[in-house]
Parts: structure tokens; C-alpha cells; sequence
């Protein structure tokens, strides 16, 4: 899942205005993506939420409304696997490389995407390492930002599709102490975006009758439910691959979807995370 801090890499999900009454998250209802792009989303409804208290927070106080938030909107069941990320980076290749990037930059293609052709000047004709379709990628936040953009502009596969849209990536600029002046939120008339931490941590943890019938809460773990995940392989009895469970003592990458009778209260699957 996205990390709540800015980092080199995270794994991305995608969420999108709702189409439900009486309006959607981002304008009206015509507004409303045609296509979903290979995405499965789910609604996210109670807009108006209250955010989470403190004992039903599982990470960081700093946000006072933690989970408020006063939209529908929708977000993918799922993180972006190679195999959608793989016609962004198809076509976003020549404009990553004129502008400095390397072309085999994992922070771009994800991790499980490499090129067949390594000759300078000639199409890379990227392809999924075997077994790595369905994984999560992971990706800097820009990169991740421009695929936003791309879907936003229904894939058209010029530059200005990429660099704006949901974002504007002109103000994606780092400084040498370490800050950033980049966009700090989607722009209003976005159609596909990458979820705020509320918009996360709504989905996740929220849960409309978590206390019973209309009394609203969070659960401070994932999958709704207040005990940690069982780490392990879903084959046996496995929650989460989460943590460093295998005999090796290393963590291991496997399918997104792969644990799917854990969810959240809203049907998304894997909130632990495709990867640390």
C-alpha cells in the first residue's frame, strides 16, 4: 500500500470519483471515469466520517482527522500490478529517458519490468520478468503521480498527458535540504489519483457499524479486525506476507489478491501491503 510518508519507493493503488447519488467526489455526475483502465474499485460512501480517536489508531497521532473525509469517492481493490504498470512504462519510456531517467530505474519500472533491448536510441520493449505479472509494483511517488495523469487523460499518449492533470508535475521539485515544493493535493477536477492518507485510512479501517448497527469506527488492524495478521503463505494459513516469516528469514513477493478472505470492512484486499 502507499507508505504515509514520501519515500524513494511505494507500491501505489489508484482511487477515482464515485458514481454515487446524490454526487461524486470529483464534480458532477457525468464527470465520472468511463473507463476504469483494468482497475476494480470499490465505493467508499458515509461522507461526513468522523475521524479516528486516538485508541482506534494503528500509527501515527499526528493527523487530528485521521479517516474524515467528506466525499464519496472510489479506490482500487487492489495495488497496481506489472501487468498494468506495464503499458505505463511502454509508453512513457522515451520521455523518462530525454529527461534524465535511466531506463532501467526499478523506481520506474517497478521492479518486475525489464528491458529486452538494452541498446541506446533503439525502443527498450519492456517485458514482465516470468512470474512477476500480478506483483505489486514500486515506484517513487512522481512516477507514480504521472501515471495518475495518464489515466486522467485516458491514456493519450503524449507528454502533456503525463505531467498534467490530476497533478501538475511542474511544481514536483526537490531541494537540497531535503524538502519538497511539489503539489501537496490532487487537483480538484482529478479523475484518477493517488489516496490521501484519510482516503487510505478510510478505506482500510473505517467501518460503519463497527461498534454495531450505525455506530461507526476503525479497527486498528487490518482486515477488520482488532488482533495483528497471522503472518505466512496463504497455504498455510497465512493472513499477510507482511514481515520476515519465511525459514531464510527474508521477506518474499507473491501475487496481489492472494490472501482474499482478508479484507476490509469496504472489500479491499491486501492493506498490509504487496511488499514492506
Amino acid at each position: 500500500m502507499p507508505r504515509h510518508r514520501r519515500t524513494r519507493f511505494m507500491t501505489i493503488l489508484i482511487a477515482s470519483a464515485a458514481l454515487a447519488a446524490p454526487a461524486i467526489a470529483a464534480g458532477a455526475r457525468h464527470d465520472r471515469p468511463t473507463d476504469d483502465f483494468g482497475h476494480e474499485f470499490v465505493r467508499i460512501g458515509a461522507p461526513g466520517n468522523r475521524a479516528a480517536l486516538p485508541e482506534e489508531r494503528y500509527f501515527n497521532q499526528r493527523f487530528p482527522d485521521l479517516g474524515k473525509v467528506d466525499k464519496r469517492y472510489r479506490i482500487a481493490t487492489k495495488e497496481v500490478t506489472s501487468e498494468q504498470w506495464l503499458g505505463f512504462v511502454n509508453a512513457y519510456w522515451a520521455i523518462w529517458e530525454a529527461n534524465g531517467g535511466a531506463r532501467g530505474d526499478s523506481k520506474f519500472t517497478g521492479g518486475w519490468i525489464a528491458e529486452q533491448n538494452a541498446n541506446p536510441g533503439q525502443n527498450p520493449n519492456y517485458h514482465i520478468h516470468s512470474g512477476g505479472e500480478q506483483r505489486a509494483v514500486q515506484v517513487s511517488w512522481e512516477v507514480a503521480a504521472r501515471y495518475a495523469n495518464w489515466l486522467h487523460n485516458g491514456k493519450v499518449n503524449e507528454e502533456w498527458a503525463f505531467e498534467t492533470g490530476a497533478y501538475d508535475t511542474s511544481t514536483f521539485v526537490a531541494h537540497p535540504d531535503g524538502g519538497y515544493t511539489h503539489q501537496p493535493e490532487r487537483s480538484p477536477e482529478a479523475r484518477f489519483w493517488l489516496p490521501s492518507v484519510d482516503e487510505w485510512v478510510k478505506a482500510s479501517h473505517y467501518d460503519p457499524d463497527r461498534y454495531g448497527e450505525d455506530q461507526e469506527g476503525y479497527w486498528t488492524q487490518k482486515g477488520g479486525q482488532q488482533t495483528p495478521l497471522t503472518p505466512g503463505l496463504p497455504e498455510n494459513g497465512g493472513e499477510t506476507s507482511a514481515g520476515d516469516f519465511l525459514p531464510s528469514g527474508h521477506e518474499t513477493f507473491i501475487p496481489v489478491g492472494s490472501y482474499p478472505d482478508v479484507q476490509s470492512p469496504w472489500g479491499l484486499l491486501d492493506t498490509s501491503g504487496g511488499a514492506r
